[in-house]
C-alpha cells in the first residue's frame, strides 16, 4: 500500500520534473532532436543504475526460497474466494474508468487553458506539471494517510465522486479565468503592468489559474491508484473459508 503509493509517487515526481525542464530549458537551448537523444541517454543511464541489482541478484542467491515462495503464492491465489475475485475485478474496472476521465480531463484542461492563453509550448509545459504534480501530491498523501488507518472500500469510492465533483466545480472558475488573466492578452499589456518581470510574472499566472483549476482533482486521482492497489492486495490475500 505504501510502498505502492512512493512508487507511483516517485515516477509522477520525475515526469513533472520532466515536463517542467523539457518545456523550459532542454526544448529551448537544445531544440527537439538533442532534447530527444538526451532523454534517450537518461534512459540508458536508468538501466544502468540498476545493474547491481543484476549481480547481486535474491533470484540467484536463493533459487530454492523463490521456488518456495512462488509455491506458496499459487496456493494462495488458488484458494481465494470468488468474492475476492468479483472484488478485484471490479477495483480493476474502476481504475479503468478512473484512468480514461484522468486523461480525458487532462487533454480537456489543455485545450481550455490553452485558449486562454497563447498556446505554446511554455502553456502545455504548465499544463501539464501542475497535472503531474497534483498526482504527486495526491499519491504522497495516500501513503501518509494509509499509516493511520483507513478504509479503503469507502476512500476510493469518495475519491472517485469528489473527482468528479470538484471537476465540475471547475466550470464555474472558468468562468472568472477572462477577468483574472486579461493582462495575459497582449505582451504590451504585461510590460506596463510587471516591467522587465513581464515573462516570469505572466508564467506565474499561468501556473496559478492551472493549480486552482486542476490541483484539487488531480491529488484525488493521484491518491486512487494506491487505493486501488491496496485493495486488490487485500482481496487477494484473503483465504478462503
Amino acid at each position: 500500500g505504501r510502498e505502492v503509493s512512493w512508487v507511483y509517487a516517485m515516477n509522477t515526481l520525475g515526469g513533472a520534473a520532466g515536463a517542467f525542464g523539457t518545456g523550459f530549458f532542454l526544448m529551448p537551448a537544445l531544440g527537439l532532436s538533442r532534447t530527444l537523444w538526451l532523454a534517450a541517454a537518461f534512459s540508458f543511464v536508468a538501466a544502468a543504475m540498476l545493474a547491481p541489482l543484476w549481480r547481486h541478484s535474491p533470484e540467484r542467491a536463493v533459487p530454492s526460497e523463490e521456488k518456495n515462495a512462488r509455491r506458496k503464492m499459487k496456493s494462495v491465489s488458488s484458494s481465494v474466494t470468488p468474492e475476492s475475485k468479483t472484488a478485484v475485478r471490479l477495483v480493476w474496472a474502476v481504475v479503468a474508468v478512473s484512468g480514461f476521465t484522468s486523461l480525458a480531463y487532462e487533454v480537456y484542461w489543455t485545450r481550455l487553458l490553452t485558449f486562454f492563453f497563447k498556446d505554446s509550448i511554455y502553456d502545455l509545459t504548465i499544463v501539464l506539471t501542475a497535472f503531474l504534480t497534483g498526482l504527486v501530491i495526491g499519491s504522497l498523501a495516500c501513503g501518509w494517510l494509509m499509516r493511520n488507518g483507513l478504509n479503503f472500500r469507502f476512500a476510493l469510492g469518495l475519491v472517485q465522486a469528489l473527482i468528479g465533483l470538484s471537476a465540475f466545480t471547475g466550470l464555474f472558475l472558468v468562468q472568472k479565468f477572462p477577468y483574472w488573466i486579461n493582462d495575459l492578452q497582449t505582451n504590451t499589456a504585461l510590460v506596463r503592468q510587471y516591467g522587465e518581470n513581464y515573462w516570469a510574472a505572466a508564467n506565474a499566472i499561468r501556473f496559478g489559474c492551472a493549480f486552482l483549476l486542476m490541483l484539487v482533482p488531480t491529488t484525488l486521482f493521484g491518491a486512487a491508484f494506491p487505493l486501488a492497489g491496496q485493495l486488490c492486495a487485500e482481496n487477494a490475500a484473503l483465504p478462503s473459508r
